[in-house]
């Protein structure tokens, strides 16, 4: 499978932003940083890789429903193309019966006798 527009924009943008972060580690600790300092870039980092871990996450789970979206849609086309089977089946015998006089419904009674 080869790459498309967005997996290449994807890693290009992942590139750059380790080479930009691994220049200002070298650039931190080459002049004379202040502990604030450290924890600015520090919380930099942990929070590109916490949206990192997110953006996995999302990515998985929509992949995931993807599938299932898939598969409930040849479920659905299945189900659509038995209904219309049925209703060909009901259209036919409908046809058939035309003319034909209809049974009487009864109705069964607590001490088991018929009524109409």
């Amino acid at each position: 499978m080869g790459l498309d527009r967005n997996t290449t924009l994807t890693h290009v943008y992942g590139v750059f932003a380790t080479v930009i972060g691994v220049v200002g580690g070298v650039a931190l600790f080459t002049e004379a940083a202040t502990w604030r300092d450290y924890l600015l870039y520090a919380s930099g980092w942990i929070s590109a890789v916490i949206l990192g871990i997110l953006l996995s996450r999302s990515a998985e789970q929509a992949r995931k429903d993807g599938i299932t979206l898939g598969r409930l849609r040849g479920e659905v086309a299945s189900l659509r193309a038995t209904l219309e089977q049925r209703s060909a089946v009901l259209d036919y015998l409908g046809g058939q019966m035309m003319g034909a006089r209809a049974t009487p419904r009864t109705v069964v009674n607590d001490e088991g006798e018929e009524q109409r």
